[in-house]
């Protein structure tokens, strides 16, 4: 079989959506614990925000007023590791699509919405998952906070690129 030259650029230009695929696959497996391993996770994972916080600022907080801190911020701090793990998504996925598809880097606006459209599916296909999880429940509001992270990463990458842009051209 022969490759011509547009086959094997596009082959070696694959590479570019393995950022993608492994925030999809740790998404996968974040879902995929049931509720008590979940919440046992993220209930560590603020510990150990809170208590960071208590050692630089000094704060003199004691664990017991470690935990209760952390038990009354766990809600915000999953949020927020929703849109943050949602904004990687979406800039790496748009990262995948400029370089596998370069006739979209003139048309960035229209491969932010390609990517976020990606990227919202995905957040709905784990929201589902998460349904036959057991102790799990599929969230819209998940996948409302999901998608608005992935658009606001998206929207900083294309923000920045055309920051980028205005600077090569003043050069």
């Amino acid at each position: 079989m022969i490759m011509n030259r547009d086959t094997g650029n596009r082959i070696e230009r694959l590479p570019a959506f393995i950022p993608a695929i492994l925030i999809m696959v740790m998404i996968f497996l974040f879902s995929a614990q049931p509720a008590d391993d979940s919440d046992t996770v993220s209930g560590m994972a603020g510990y150990r925000i809170f208590s960071a916080a208590n050692e630089v600022f000094g704060l003199g907080l004691d664990p017991s007023e470690l935990l209760a801190i952390t038990a009354k911020y766990q809600h915000p701090i999953r949020k927020t590791a929703h849109f943050t793990e949602y904004m990687l998504l979406g800039i790496s996925v748009l990262f995948g699509i400029l370089v596998n598809f370069p006739g979209l880097a003139a048309q960035r606006i229209k491969a932010g919405g390609i990517s976020l459209l990606i990227t919202a599916l995905y957040a709905a296909s784990d929201e589902i998952h998460q349904l036959f999880v057991p102790g799990r429940a599929g969230m819209i509001s998940d996948c409302f906070i999901d998608s608005l992270g992935a658009l606001f990463g998206i929207a900083v990458f294309l923000l920045i690129m055309k920051g980028n842009d205005h600077g090569q051209t003043a050069r």
